[in-house]
């Protein structure tokens, strides 16, 4: 005699993008499963309601460490491992809609910037009583619109203008320059768009200043000048001197140049710095600089940032090339 089959169920599930999914499954885990996949490992209490977990089931899922807690009310489903996307899956689950990945968790998620933020920042409208809590910071605003929120790899996150406007408003101008190139450079937002939200919003705190960053006398991003004396500044406070600036090898000018030593540093910015053809230009320059002797630098905005490590790098090079050429006859 045939053992009968459960009946398969199947149960819509509104996912924290937004988006409805249909879960099919013979048994709730099977269900769990399902969501637990296309969320990132990550599932909230009314989603397993939803899949039909009792709250005598989660409890016996909690003890097994099959479901452990991320924040209350939102679990992280099965290993212990990091997914990515999972943090903030789990701060979105927990505010619920209609919050939105902001500021610099918003621009990691574009990929403006590499490093993610301690905390998961969200934004929500300023009508929401939604409050800041342990990894997750809230902010409330009285400008946002659901124009201003699109949905980016299954999450809901604020638009390439607004994150970069947010930023402007709370960050570091420099943090926010790099940004900005970053975005322009990937083609997620124009100058177009940055305009017509600061149009819109004119309130905006961010805005002026993002503004400035477009404006034709300041160039895109960190521009070689920018960098250059950036560099120059780094120098002079670390006592490194006897450089000639922009000197000329060959058909190359460089940007410094320690003679004696036979040392190039070139400060790389992303404007000039940037692209397939960029790095072809500048690999056929180190190359013809190092075929004529020449010990070659490059320096990125990001290692300026950090100037210790940078400063001990270019003396080093400097002193044992100096040393090299003593010894010779």
């Amino acid at each position: 005699m045939r053992r009968s089959r459960r009946p398969i169920c199947a149960v819509e599930v509104r996912l924290v993008s937004g988006r409805a999914l249909w879960v099919v499954g013979e048994t709730a885990d099977q269900r769990l499963a399902v969501v637990a996949d296309a969320q990132s490992a990550r599932i909230s209490r009314s989603q397993l309601g939803a899949v039909g977990f009792t709250p005598a089931m989660i409890k016996t899922r909690r003890r097994l460490g099959q479901l452990r807690r991320e924040h209350q009310g939102v679990y992280a489903v099965g290993h212990a491992l990091d997914v990515i996307g999972g943090t903030e899956t789990a701060a979105l689950l927990s505010a619920g809609a209609p919050a939105a990945l902001a500021v610099r968790s918003a621009a990691a998620w574009w990929g403006f910037i590499t490093d993610r933020p301690d905390k998961v920042e969200l934004i929500v409208p300023a009508r929401l009583a939604r409050r800041s809590r342990q990894g997750i910071h809230v902010y409330r605003s009285e400008t946002l619109t659901a124009v201003d929120v699109v949905i980016r790899r299954e999450l809901p996150v604020t638009s390439a203008a607004r994150t970069l406007c947010d930023m402007a408003a709370r960050h570091d101008v420099r943090d926010v320059e790099r940004a900005l190139d970053e975005a322009l450079h990937l083609n997620r937002v124009s100058p177009t768009k940055i305009r017509e939200f600061v149009a819109r919003t004119p309130t905006h705190r961010g805005g002026k200043l993002l503004l400035e960053m477009l404006g034709p006398g300041r160039g895109r991003g960190v521009t070689r000048s920018k960098a250059e004396r950036r560099l120059l500044q780094i120098l002079r406070e670390a006592g490194i001197g006897d450089a000639d600036r922009n000197a000329q090898i060959g058909p190359y000018s460089v940007d410094f140049l320690w003679r004696n030593a036979g040392v190039v540093v070139e400060a790389d910015s992303y404007r000039w710095h940037s692209g397939p053809a960029a790095f072809k230009r500048d690999r056929r320059k180190d190359a013809y600089l190092r075929d004529h002797g020449l010990d070659v630098i490059r320096v990125t905005w990001e290692m300026m940032d950090s100037p210790l490590p940078l400063v001990a790098r270019i003396v080093r090079a400097i002193e044992r090339r100096t040393q090299k050429m003593l010894k010779q006859p």
